[in-house]
């Protein structure tokens, strides 16, 4: 992103400059390695959600999974895709420098300033709205991209914020815009999502992104095998074993379920603590420890009342927990596994 603006000499748009939240911005050197999408991975993905940014109307798409699963790298691959396309309005991601709720509208308008010159001298009257008005006649549809709500900001700040923003970019006066938002799937979002929101929910155990994580970790490995030949020779050996491998996969989520009972004793034993010091700060951790053991067991996934009646004695706290425990237990849609 380039930050230069011959404007800069102006008053108002140096006291925007010095409001906005640069490392929010996904190509921005602060944020520095930029995480994308492996080339050829995460394919059907991308396409279904390119079909809905190329439509005529003001569809929104909440991308939510688990902690890991990819959610900013594919808001990045899909942000360069815009820009690539002259298409990309604006975003905001989530980086380790300390970000501000307030930083963000501010920011959003540095970016319309920057991609529509014919704006730039309305952004200093009405930062957002007024602006884009002007654009109203574009037939082109644009992409706003705000990644990892439930990481930028608290939980009163991205529900007013979800709510903020496809209310006010929702108006007929305004060009096509969507919004892609990410975040885990916790229930304070999903309750200012509205009805008509292209929800997509990441998971860990369907067949493209097996396949996916089985990719990556092949030609990573591979590329740190053929670049070592001091360590594994040249031609380089094999490594790693096909058991080891599998290992990988399984601890970077790709896991084959059918192996999941012969990997378990060897692999989980560090993740069985990681869960077991959360579930010990809990008020019942027995009973907790009892749901979360049945949940990860189900064939398939239940719906909420269907929990109920197996948790019957603990029915009442069963959604307390589940939403506690959203980070780690899928919960989408109703539904638990």
């Amino acid at each position: 992103m380039d930050f230069a603006h011959p404007s800069s000499s102006n008053g108002s748009w140096k006291n925007l400059c010095n409001v906005v939240e640069y490392s929010g911005i996904f190509d921005s050197e602060f944020r520095q390695p930029h995480s994308r999408c492996m080339e050829n991975t995460r394919v059907t993905l991308r396409k279904s959600i390119t079909q809905v940014l190329d439509q005529r109307d003001r569809t929104n798409i909440w991308l939510n999974g688990l902690a890991g699963v990819g959610k900013t790298s594919i808001a990045f691959t899909v942000a360069e895709e815009m820009k690539a396309a002259k298409r990309l309005a604006a975003t905001f991601f989530s980086h380790k420098h300390a970000q501000k709720a307030v930083a963000i509208i501010p920011t959003i308008a540095y970016q319309l300033a920057l991609a529509f010159p014919r704006i730039r001298e309305h952004i200093m009257r009405e930062l957002v709205i007024k602006p884009l008005e002007i654009l109203r006649f574009r037939e082109e549809p644009y992409t706003i991209i705000i990644d990892a709500l439930d990481e930028c900001f608290s939980s009163e700040e991205a529900a007013r914020l979800v709510t903020l923003l496809t209310n006010t970019l929702a108006g007929p006066a305004l060009p096509f815009i969507h919004v892609i938002f990410t975040s885990r799937p916790e229930a304070h979002i999903r309750a200012v999502m509205l009805s008509g929101i292209y929800e997509i929910l990441l998971t860990t155990h369907d067949k493209d992104t097996i396949r996916d994580v089985r990719f990556f970790l092949r030609e990573s490995l591979d590329r740190t095998r053929t670049s070592r030949p001091t360590v594994f020779g040249q031609p380089p050996i094999p490594w790693p074993s096909e058991d080891e491998f599998e290992t990988l996969v399984f601890k970077a989520g790709g896991l084959d379920w059918n192996s999941y009972y012969a990997s378990m004793a060897t692999v989980g034993a560090d993740i069985d603590q990681l869960y077991w010091q959360i579930i010990a700060t809990s008020e019942d951790p027995l009973a907790h420890c009892r749901m979360l053991a049945s949940i990860i067991n189900l064939d398939e996934p239940l719906k909420l009342v269907e929990l109920q009646e197996l948790f019957y004695a603990d029915k009442n706290s069963l959604v307390v927990t589940l939403e506690a425990f959203s980070p780690v237990i899928l919960n989408g849609w109703g539904r638990a596994r």
